[in-house]
């Protein structure tokens, strides 16, 4: 469904900030390698004029003011990114060409769009190498997108204060015709509607007058103009006023969050509404145009046929007079039908038109509403993300503040523990003193009593080395005097033996000398008993002190050598040799090391 270029109603002053906020949160898009060249066939003709050679025969003239638009933004998208390709194909850095753009990237000057903006961009980067990038001049613009939109308002003024008969639809006209260049916009004629053949009937020229639906009239124009300009000075105002609508917006972004709420609310209500509203009034005036459009169809078909019979008759009337009264009658009647047709489809046409200006009016609040809640929306997920992460360290201070409480009472009851543990070993180290002074008594009782039993010991070790040495004096006496009773007796017998051997002694009587013998052996006999008696009495100390001197390698010697610093006296002479021999410096006994070997000579030595 078309609609005039010049017939969009101007947007509300209270919305005047959605533009300026869209372009705000749209990003750089990729740059294209094919520049858009729309074809003037690409976008469909809504309103197709009967007349061949109406308004605009390309086609243009009947796309909306939208159309337009979007067909304008679309050549800038590719110019600055071209541009953009551009800088950086002379070693700029991206981010840097941006910049540049965004901050002096205007289309402004006397050559074609790209040369400018090229121009301007390098010219800006020329001016700020000098210093550092970060602390260059604040960038204009947000995007390539709100850049976009500020320089078509831009040329669109300024051809208007060039041409102030110029609607904003015919700005942008010139502007798509001349590809951006203001200069030769200025220039450029809009096409007037091109009158239709002249007819011979007096009644055809009103009825095609009536019919003529002109997309820019000349007192639409008038109003439309005022309204354009409105327009345009709103998008100025609501571009050089970012900083302020910003402020505003932090602040409205302060209010309580239950303000906000019902606010979303509200306006989710009132878009729904307003999208019912938009979509019956749009079916409504959908169906009014197609029954329009039939019908002016079939008078146009009907306003042919009565043509073609008219100049028949017309040829008939030169060789005949007389026309017959019934194809007059005829033709009034369809004259008076053709002309209640082109009333009503004046009057649908302006229908049409009003029901459109309220369908962008209600458009644009319905985007100005829907922005609302979208800023709205994104305000209560910042809050509630904000919410969210103090209920995050809410969460985590709690079960730090319960884990530290826990500590806490376990450290108490370590404290507690610890504390009943030094009680105890108090009470443990008391007990444990009175033991100590306890053992310490009987300990030196213990000492006191060793020392009695070494005294003793030493007492009757000594007393036991008298009698055994009294005990071997003894037997060394007897054992010479029966040696030596012995010999006697030997010498004695040898005598005899020999006094008695040339005179044929009487051979001894064999009782004589077993009698003597057996003396002999019989005192020997007594003495060993004797001896024997006195070395095997089971109560007899000396043998207890024959068997501690016995050494403890061989088992057979006495023990004659004593080792120190140890002072063990526990190996014979020959032993202590062996031991010597084999190099061993360890006591038997201990296992101490032996710094010198005394020998001690005993009763028998």
């Amino acid at each position: 469904m078309g609609c005039n270029v010049k017939e969009k109603p101007p947007r509300g002053r209270k919305h005047r900030h959605s533009s300026a906020l869209t372009a705000g949160k749209l990003t750089v898009p990729d740059p294209n390698p094919n520049p858009p060249n729309p074809s003037p066939n690409s976008f469909p003709n809504p309103n197709p004029s009967p007349n061949p050679n109406s308004f605009d025969e390309s086609g243009w003239g009947y796309c909306t003011e939208e159309q337009l638009e979007e067909l304008l933004l679309k050549n800038l998208d590719y110019v600055y990114k071209e541009a953009l390709a551009r800088l950086i194909s002379l070693n700029y850095d991206e981010n840097l060409a941006l910049r540049a753009l965004l901050s002096n990237g205007h289309c402004y000057g006397s050559m074609d769009v790209l040369s400018n903006v090229l121009h301007n961009a390098i010219a800006f980067l020329n001016s700020s190498s000098g210093e550092d990038s970060s602390a260059s001049a604040a960038v204009a613009f947000s995007d390539l997108r709100h850049l976009q939109e500020y320089s078509l308002a831009g040329m669109v003024c300024l051809l208007q204060q060039v041409r102030p008969h110029l609607s904003r639809g015919d700005a942008m006209w010139c502007l798509l015709m001349s590809e951006l260049h203001v200069g030769r916009a200025t220039t450029i004629e809009i096409p007037s509607p091109a009158a239709p053949p002249p007819c011979k009937m007096h009644a055809d020229s009103k009825l095609i007058s009536r019919r003529k639906v002109v997309p820019r009239s000349k007192a639409a124009a008038v109003a439309a103009e005022t309204e354009e300009s409105d327009i345009v000075a709103m998008v100025m105002e609501s571009l050089e006023n970012m900083s302020i609508r910003e402020e505003e917006e932090e602040e409205e972004e302060e209010k309580p969050e239950d303000q906000k709420r019902e606010m979303i609310l509200d306006l989710v209500k009132q878009i729904r509404e307003l999208e019912n509203q938009v979509n019956e009034r749009k079916e409504w005036a959908q169906q009014k145009a197609v029954q329009a459009a039939k019908k002016l169809s079939n008078d146009l078909t009907e306003l042919k046929v009565l043509r073609m019979e008219r100049e028949e008759n017309q040829r008939v009337k030169k060789g005949k007079q007389a026309l017959e009264d019934s194809t007059m009658k005829r033709l009034a009647e369809m004259e008076g039908a053709l002309k209640k047709a082109s009333g009503q489809v004046d009057r649908a046409n302006a229908l049409v038109h009003r029901l459109e200006a309220e369908n962008a009016e209600i458009r644009a609040e319905m985007e100005a509403c829907k922005l609302s809640a979208a800023e709205s929306a994104a305000t209560c997920l910042e809050v509630a993300k904000r919410e969210r992460r103090c209920l995050k360290r809410l969460i985590a201070w709690e079960k730090q503040r319960e884990r530290l409480q826990g500590e806490v009472a376990v450290e108490r009851e370590g404290i507690a523990r610890l504390q009943r543990q030094l009680e105890e070993v108090f009470v443990a180290q008391k007990e444990a003193e009175v033991k100590w002074r306890q053992e310490t008594k009987a300990k030196e009782r213990a000492i006191t009593l060793v020392e009695e039993e070494r005294r003793a010991k030493e007492a009757a070790d000594a007393s036991i080395k008298r009698e055994h040495e009294t005990l071997r004096r003894k037997n060394e006496i007897d054992f010479q005097r029966h040696k030596d009773d012995i010999h006697r007796l030997e010498e004695e017998i040898f005598r005899l033996r020999a006094s008695a051997g040339p005179t044929q002694p009487p051979t001894p009587c064999p009782n004589t000398l077993s009698t003597g013998d057996s003396e002999i052996s019989k005192s020997a006999k007594e003495t060993n008993i004797k001896l024997g008696q006195g070395f095997n009495k089971p109560k007899d100390p000396s043998q207890m002190v024959n068997r501690n001197r016995e050494c403890v390698l061989c088992m057979k010697d006495e023990v004659s050598v004593v080792f120190l610093p140890c002072a063990h006296q526990v190996v014979c002479t020959s032993c202590n040799e062996d031991h010597e021999r084999r190099a061993k410096t360890t006591c038997p006994c201990c296992n101490a090391h032996i710094e010198e070997r005394i020998h001690v000579y005993g009763a028998t030595s």
